[in-house]
């Protein structure tokens, strides 16, 4: 099961390496040809898009993947009438939405950006929204039906494509946000046409057929398996992330959420890893009636390492990172960048303990912790952010991803037993711990003793954890091959 596991993993992996450097160096061009504010809208407007996907969404896309990794218990016709009925329900409601947005731009503006922002393209927000799905729905399939390798070729050209695209319509026209938009755009149609041609051809291989049959009933089904996970998992979030728009706009700044963008960049290096194997858990551990625990079990403790030390190593060398990559002009944003970097392992590890529950049916419930956590985050966000700006945020963060790890940890853990629990605990507390490093990092004056300093804590982090995070089993194994390797050498 591991050795499945892994290698269909790895083809995610791969394509999150080559997705997330090739996104990385797009964000790196666009952030210097645009300054911090052209930069920040410009991701302002993108992240309006992807909450317009989001409601849009309601519950389908994690109702499609995993119907479709149950291939051999679900009729190969009914999967082709599923995805269309879908993709249908998609494409209408982001339709809907695009007209929307055309017809009452100000309206949109005023609940963006305050009116606070000139020369903004509101328009071009529901046409990338809408190209977006053309282009996804096909891949949500793709994965769900267990092609890992196609998947990964098609999202490391997706993000070539985008690059490519940016960078000749930058280079043949004036540098502006709405360039850099309309060049997304055409690389978002270009993907939607090598989506739907390579479907074409793996559901002819399968024998999945494309018919609409029983609408009403197959609909109304898709939103009682999908709908409440929909509420707090995705709907929430997305009317959150418009609102949190808003709220930089009006109270902090919209360069800030440049800052937050760049960020979130970074750290996609932590998540890489997670997010890779986070898509296979939803498919893989869908088809095994075991619990997985052992699998599971590999995924928490290397994760959280990982995470924990790309974070420190991140932290202690941000302002050359930073300065390296995006340019001085971005360094204000670097206590933004301390927050992200940290919230982020939360973010990291729930997820991936999210994507347990979901794979094992407990969707409903991590609706339910989403929806609280959402709503807790918007309340004190709202109160908070008018009154003390970014710190509103940090505080608004932390209680909303806080709480929902905390909920989905107990959840994980009282419903499935893990042997190595104990191990899994102590390196927990290693962890929490070791964060205590990074103080000095910001209390000490720059100079040989505080590099000397990040030397020996990231070195000590490293001789701490990784040892700790290897149970007696793996070791033993990992010993066995080197003892076979070395037998053979010989």
């Amino acid at each position: 099961m591991i050795r499945k596991f892994v290698k269909a993993g790895s083809w995610v992996l791969a394509s999150n390496i080559g997705a997330k450097g090739l996104n990385f160096v797009l964000l790196n061009i666009l952030a210097r040809f645009l300054n911090p504010t052209g930069f920040g809208l410009y991701n302002a407007i993108i992240a309006s898009a992807a909450s317009i996907n989001q409601i849009c969404d309601v519950g389908s896309t994690m109702v499609l993947q995993r119907s479709s990794a149950k291939l051999s218990e679900i009729q190969t016709d009914k999967i082709g009438n599923r995805f269309l009925i879908i993709f249908i329900i998609q494409l209408i409601l982001n339709s809907l939405f695009t007209l929307a947005i055309y017809f009452f731009p100000d309206f949109f503006d005023k609940l963006l950006f305050h009116n606070s922002i000139t020369d903004k393209p509101i328009q071009l927000i529901g046409l990338v929204a809408l190209m977006q799905i053309i282009f996804q729905v096909p891949l949500t399939l793709i994965l769900g039906l267990g092609e890992f390798k196609k998947y990964a070729i098609r999202m490391i050209m997706s993000n070539g494509i985008a690059l490519v695209s940016t960078v000749l319509l930058l280079s043949i026209f004036e540098v502006s946000i709405k360039i850099a938009l309309w060049a997304l755009i055409a690389s978002q149609f270009i993907n939607a046409v090598l989506s739907w041609w390579m479907l074409r051809r793996m559901l002819r291989e399968k024998q999945v057929h494309l018919k609409l049959n029983n609408i009403g009933n197959e609909t109304v089904q898709v939103f009682r398996e999908g709908f409440v996970y929909y509420l707090g998992n995705v709907l929430a979030g997305a009317i959150f992330n418009i609102m949190l728009i808003g709220l930089f706009s009006k109270f902090i700044g919209i360069e800030q959420f440049g800052y937050v963008r760049i960020a979130t960049a970074m750290v996609a290096i932590m998540s890489i890893v997670p997010t890779a194997f986070q898509s296979v858990n939803i498919t893989f551990l869908a088809r095994n009636e075991n619990n997985g625990t052992q699998l599971k079990s590999m995924q928490l403790r290397y994760i959280s390492v990982a995470c924990f030390l790309i974070s420190i190593v991140l932290i202690c060398y941000l302002n050359i990172l930073i300065k390296t990559f995006f340019g001085a002009a971005y360094l204000p944003g670097r206590e933004i960048f301390v927050f992200i970097i940290l919230i982020n392992m939360i973010i990291v590890v729930s997820a991936v303990i999210t994507s347990f529950l979901v794979s094992k049916g407990h969707g409903t419930y991590v609706g339910i912790v989403s929806s609280i956590s959402v709503f807790l985050n918007i309340i004190a966000s709202l109160i908070l952010i008018p009154k003390i700006g970014i710190y509103g945020y940090y505080i608004g963060q932390s209680i909303g991803f806080g709480l929902g790890f905390i909920l989905v940890l107990n959840k994980e853990f009282r419903k499935y037993h893990y042997p190595d629990i104990k191990v899994i605990k102590k390196l927990a507390l290693i962890l929490v711990a070791g964060l205590a490093g990074i103080i000095p990092i910001f209390l000490l004056s720059p100079g040989i003793g505080i590099e000397i300093y990040k030397v020996i804590y990231i070195m000590a982090m490293f001789l701490l954890t990784i040892p700790t995070a290897i149970n007696e089993f793996e070791r033993a194994k990992v010993m066995e091959m080197l003892r076979l390797k070395f037998h053979l050498s010989r």
